[in-house]
């Protein structure tokens, strides 16, 4: 009895190693992925909860206004009736404008930083066309200029979200 368990271990052995094996591998590429995904999981999860909270004890008027926004989007669509563009210019427009209406603090502030910036990138824009006008090499001016727009825009970016 025993050897015939002896032998039916020594002919497993190779089958439970390799199970081992793989088994080891499968918990360490789970685990890699788990570690990977797990600030996201949870970003998600902390964000679904602010979200419960913030529609558990919406600010007043807030109901309302969605409504109104969201109506306006579906009036759009109504509206939009034809090519591709229509269906995504009509509903973002009307969108747009009720939201204006419903939050003109928010409106006005996205309508100075917007201001800043296209006149902040039309004056760099124009300092080229002069350099390039007047027959000078943009050189490392241009690319010192092209740096500062491309870092104005993301700058910007940021501070209004």
């Amino acid at each position: 009895m025993e050897q015939s368990v002896a032998s039916l271990r020594k002919s497993a052995e190779p089958y439970a190693a390799w199970w081992q094996q793989k088994t080891s591998y499968v918990m360490d590429k789970t685990e890699e992925y788990y570690k990977t995904m797990e600030p996201g999981i949870n970003t998600s999860v902390q964000t679904g909860r602010v979200t419960y909270e913030f529609l558990m004890n919406p600010p007043g008027k807030f109901y309302p206004s969605v409504g109104a926004v969201g109506f306006s989007a579906i009036l759009g669509l109504y509206l939009a009736k034809g090519g591709r563009v229509k269906r995504l210019l009509f509903p973002t427009a009307l969108m747009t404008v009720s939201a204006s209406m419903f939050y003109p603090q928010h409106v006005a502030a996205l309508v100075k930083e917007a201001k800043e910036q296209i006149s902040s990138l039309a004056s760099q824009k124009r300092v080229l066309l002069e350099d390039v006008w007047k027959g000078k090499s943009p050189g490392k001016e241009g690319v010192a200029i092209q740096r500062a727009e491309s870092e104005c825009w993301e700058g910007r970016g940021r501070e209004v979200q």
